[in-house]
């Protein structure tokens, strides 16, 4: 079953009483779900006086809801998939994966394999409702060639409770990441909005109109020509370590969609588009949703990721 798609289109709220944005649109557009208004608002198609916005803003009267085009949307297949996933941890409330290279997180509607989502559901059948149909248990997600530590809850009230610690910033991800070149500090923070680039939609642009975004980084190791760094999240955007190191000149390696925005392509050799992704999130701390204890995991660092001594991550 496929949704046509919907031609751009600006919609003035003129009610006197608030409504959700999701309940508006699914009220207004009753051939798309609710939950698939969700997904739209979240990617950034959707947009509250041209500003990307959260699925409960609540409207206002003169409000102007903008429309992007959207995707044909196939319905997804979730037939379980039994995978061999490599689970850290799990109890009646969460799992923590070290999830692979390779595995995209949830489906889409360009996803054709299958992910990490059906590899859960073959796994478990308790999984909280998530933020989508097609999001069981994810909390947060992790790119395709995104490795390490993803935290997936097992009920609604688990996935409320981590959510929340995301939002607050109280749950730590910690990332370690080759990158092109030298910074210059130490320890840099880079905060600018993300929003999907008006150019290319498969990519990700820092713009006005995007979402608020900041990360952490600290330089933990130089060598000719290339540099490890640790990055800490305050907000989980698309693609956001990867653009905010774009922006500052040192894109991450192996990664030829988000090359330095003043470079010349002479100064990367070939070998840097054969090198994976090297991004990895190591850390993960969380307050647990029953216990309320803090719990700290860490993952394994991928074979394929570039070597350096392990006695550096002590100092995290």
């Amino acid at each position: 079953m496929t949704y046509n798609d919907i031609p751009k289109e600006v919609r003035i709220f003129d009610e006197n009483t608030s409504l959700r944005l999701d309940v508006y649109l699914s009220q207004h557009f009753p051939d798309i779900s609710r939950s698939k208004w969700k997904y739209y608002i979240q990617e950034g198609l959707v947009s509250v006086n041209h500003k990307n916005t959260s699925v409960s803003y609540m409207l206002r009267n003169g409000d102007e809801i903008f429309i992007e085009e959207l995707p044909t949307y196939q319905l997804q297949n979730l037939t379980p998939v039994p995978m061999d996933l490599d689970i850290i941890y799990e109890d009646s409330a969460l799992l923590i994966i070290n999830k692979p290279r390779n595995l995209v997180v949830h489906p889409s509607a360009s996803t054709k394999e299958p992910t990490l989502v059906h590899g859960l559901l073959a796994h478990s059948t308790s999984l909280s409702q998530g933020s989508a149909i097609y999001r069981p248990g994810i909390v947060h997600r992790l790119d395709k060639d995104t490795t390490g530590l993803l935290v997936v809850a097992k009920t609604d009230q688990a996935h409320q409770m981590l959510a929340k610690q995301i939002e607050e910033r109280t749950l730590e991800r910690t990332y370690l990441t080759w990158v092109h070149g030298n910074p210059v500090h130490e320890k840099f923070i880079v905060e600018a909005n993300i929003g999907r680039d008006i150019n290319d939609p498969t990519k990700m642009s820092i713009h006005a109109k995007g979402k608020f975004a900041r990360t952490h980084f600290q330089v933990l190791k130089k060598e000719m020509y290339r540099s490890l760094l640790m990055a800490k999240l305050d907000t989980g955007r698309t693609h956001q370590i990867r653009v905010h190191l774009q922006s500052v000149g040192h894109s991450v390696i192996g990664d030829p969609t988000y090359l330095p925005l003043k470079s010349n392509p002479e100064l990367f050799p070939k070998y840097s588009y054969k090198i994976p992704l090297q991004l990895h999130a190591v850390f993960l701390k969380l307050i647990h949703p029953i216990s309320h204890k803090t719990i700290e995991f860490s993952a394994e660092i991928p074979e394929d990721f570039i070597k350096f001594d392990n006695n550096i991550l002590k100092n995290i």
